[in-house]
């Protein structure tokens, strides 16, 4: 960042410390005059004590064949002080009925990570894992009377093409 002052410029470098989907936990004040850089402390402390500051986007891309058949993509996606939550809807209507429903919703609060994906009307618990540069996935599904669990572990190929494979 180059020619802000910590007084003319205090909310745009409000905005670029808090635009991080993970908050910086140390924020270095290394240039300008003490007095700005006093009254631009005091700013991110205070807002690093309200923890207040919330980020919500939504973006849904509605494709139509006809009044009754359509593919609907729903993104949304929010913050709000250490918790980030992310979800993606899929959806297929035809004739005025749901063929297919797809869903994954991620959220993660001090770097702990919980992912859910329902697809059907299925709910799967999924644990992501990464061993010496591995990632592992576990899905889980439990319902009354069965319980279902399968690991896949995610390789990279030279070519960048990704695979899961069954452990």
């Amino acid at each position: 960042i180059e020619g802000y002052s910590g007084h003319a410029d205090q909310e745009w470098l409000m905005n670029f410390i808090y635009s991080f989907i993970t908050k910086p936990k140390h924020v270095f004040l290394v240039h300008g005059e003490p007095n700005g850089q006093e009254i631009l402390k005091a700013k991110i402390e205070e807002e690093n004590e309200d923890n207040e500051k919330e980020v919500e986007q939504k973006r849904i891309f509605h494709i139509s064949v006809n009044e009754t058949s359509f593919i609907e993509i729903k993104e949304e996606y929010e913050i709000e002080g250490n918790e980030v939550e992310q979800e993606l809807k899929y959806s297929v209507v035809e004739n005025d009925i749901e063929t297919l429903s797809y869903s994954i919703e991620i959220e993660n609060e001090n770097n702990e990570e919980e992912i859910e994906v329902k697809f059907d009307g299925i709910k799967y618990e999924v644990k992501r894992t990464t061993i010496n540069d591995e990632t592992i996935y576990t899905f889980k599904y439990k319902d009354s009377e069965l319980k279902v669990e399968a690991t896949f572990k995610k390789v990279v190929d030279e070519e960048g093409n990704v695979q899961f494979i069954v452990n």
